[in-house]
């Protein structure tokens, strides 16, 4: 669970750098300003990056022109995060 500003970015960077390549340091969300408006408003990183995906064209690394998906990240792609990298035991 997202619980803070700093997890949430935390979040987005992984998101991007697993689907993507990238890090949060190539797009506009490395700004806090921008960070603080999306957490603020309630944004899931996941959405975030989805924004990401519309608006520059991101190119999922899994994508394979013979068995097309969609570039765009769901919930269970977040929640993965969770037990992954921020619940310990």
């Amino acid at each position: 669970m997202i619980v803070t500003l700093e997890t949430w970015r935390l979040a987005v960077d992984r998101l991007l750098m697993m689907h993507f390549g990238i890090n949060i340091a190539d797009t506009f969300l490395s700004e806090i300003a921008a960070q603080t408006i999306l957490f603020d408003s309630g944004v899931k990183p996941f959405e975030a990056v989805n924004e990401l995906v519309t608006n520059n064209n991101l190119v999922h690394l899994k994508h394979n022109p013979f068995y097309p998906r969609s570039p765009y990240l769901g919930e269970l792609d977040e929640h993965d995060l969770d037990k992954r990298f921020f619940i310990r035991s």
